[in-house]
């Protein structure tokens, strides 16, 4: 990962110490991508965003590109992902409360379920569903 630039997150820690080495990469002029889910899944659900992606696009003074990548796991099969990219997306608040923080990142969650159900013919439940499926899996198990 180091030899590809990579900046590591830690999801489970509070420091913000990627987000200060994400905005130093963005003034250089460099693209960030981060995966605002916080991790990967093998299944076709769009999971519950995190608003870390909010903090880095305030720090860097940057907007959002919404990016939707479907069957990556394809790769591996010789399948081609599917790639579609949405409208620079800006932050119109100042600042970032609890309230704010959530409402934005519902927007953005929003915009980026309209480009996947448009780019894979599904609806929004049925990109959700699965989610929610597996929240409930999650809690019966722990």
């Amino acid at each position: 990962m180091k030899n590809l630039d990579c900046i590591p997150v830690d999801r489970f820690s509070s420091s913000t110490q990627w987000a200060r080495d994400c905005a130093e990469k963005l003034k250089e002029g460099k693209s960030v991508i981060l995966f605002p889910e916080g991790t990967t899944l093998k299944s076709q659900e769009i999971s519950e965003f995190q608003s870390g992606f909010l903090l880095l696009a305030k720090m860097a003074n940057v907007r959002v590109l919404p990016v939707v990548i479907h069957r990556t796991f394809g790769i591996f099969r010789k399948r081609r992902p599917k790639i579609e990219i949405g409208i620079p997306y800006a932050i119109t608040s100042e600042k970032m409360t609890k309230t704010v923080r959530k409402q934005e990142t519902e927007r953005f969650q929003r915009i980026v379920t309209r480009m996947y159900c448009d780019l894979t013919g599904r609806s929004e439940s049925e990109a959700t569903k699965e989610r929610l499926h597996l929240y409930k899996k999650f809690d019966n198990n722990n």
